[in-house]
């Protein structure tokens, strides 16, 4: 597999690009089919098809496109002035349904006249011969060769603009609170599947999940700053959610009594707070339950860590989370 900076394709996606004499430019599999000039790539999850095409030529256009949907599992599509991506699921057959969507739905498309009359995205002027085609934020556009430099400049500038923004104030820490918060609601089926006997490290994954969650709720910047909030509030989460657990049922054995009935004493013989300290006491000091604790904490890591994927796939999802504007031309 080739790996980019911002995309990444198979040699199974290269293998399709070559039936369709596409070749690798700028980490995707680059091409025309049909007279639509493509550009496809791998996600996490999913299999990426931008097409550059007219979507002004066709009235319906987001409903013809919206067809195919179902037929070859496309996950979302979205449209902009003049392109359209389609978004697989990555599953068993993807490369075989998007063979067939390129065979079938594209000479559709052309049928249509979507292949041609584009504008620039630069000047709007119409594009004949020779055009660039490039891909502004994963949308592949057609521009004029000399408009693309200009066009870069402007990008480079507002990439400069954001760079020097400053940060929403009080956005960071607010975020951080909110993690906080939906990461310790997240604990709380832990302890009470711990308390009911239950397998409870797998709410390690509602623990990260929860705090991605608070997180955007109480408007924290998106980004790789919400990734790292949400990692470290996840591995501090899952350390309180296991020692609550083990807490949480040592209490409910004395509150419901058992632990009197037990030990043959009168009900209320043992107090709820002394007992809860001495009982830390003794299980910092005993190396079984340590051992007993840390198997529970490394599962509870490992059902986090798919949490985290979740969140991390969900922010490769996200449209430009960085708002900036990223320009790459794949027929230089």
């Amino acid at each position: 597999m080739q790996w980019g900076k911002v995309f990444v394709y198979s040699s199974q996606l290269a293998k399709l690009g070559g039936e369709f004499g596409m070749r690798p430019s700028r980490k995707t599999i680059y091409g025309a089919v049909e007279g639509f000039p493509i550009a496809m790539w791998d996600g996490m999850g999913t299999k990426t098809i931008s097409v550059a095409m007219n979507l002004g030529e066709c009235d319906d256009a987001e409903e013809l496109l919206s067809e195919p949907a179902k037929k070859y599992r496309i996950q979302r599509i979205l449209t902009g002035r003049d392109s359209a991506r389609f978004v697989f699921h990555d599953t068993y057959g993807t490369i075989k349904r998007m063979r067939a969507f390129l065979q079938t739905e594209l000479p559709a498309l052309a049928a249509r006249g979507m292949n041609r009359g584009f504008a620039c995205l630069h000047c709007a002027e119409p594009v004949g011969e020779g055009a660039a085609h490039v891909l502004v934020n994963d949308s592949l556009s057609v521009m004029h060769p000399d408009c693309v430099e200009p066009f870069e400049r402007e990008a480079e500038a507002e990439r400069e603009i954001k760079r020097h923004e400053p940060a929403p104030v009080g956005g960071s820490a607010k975020g951080f609170l909110g993690a906080l918060i939906g990461g310790f609601v997240g604990t709380i089926p832990w302890a009470v599947l711990f308390i009911a006997g239950y397998l409870a490290s797998f709410a390690g994954a509602l623990i990260a999940l929860g705090a991605n969650f608070g997180h955007k709720k109480f408007g924290g910047p998106p980004g790789r700053g919400r990734v790292l909030t949400v990692v470290f509030v996840t591995v501090a989460m899952v350390f309180v959610a296991s020692a609550l657990g083990e807490i949480a049922s040592a209490g409910w054995y004395v509150i419901t009594g058992e632990m009197d009935r037990e030990l043959g004493l009168l009900p209320g013989s043992i107090s709820l707070w002394p007992f809860l300290g001495e009982y830390i006491k003794f299980a910092a000091a005993d190396p079984e339950f340590r051992a007993q604790f840390l198997k529970n904490l490394v599962m509870g890591y490992f059902f986090a860590a798919l949490g985290l994927f979740g969140v991390l796939r969900g922010r490769m999802r996200e449209e430009n989370p960085s708002g900036k504007l990223n320009v790459k031309r794949l027929d230089a």
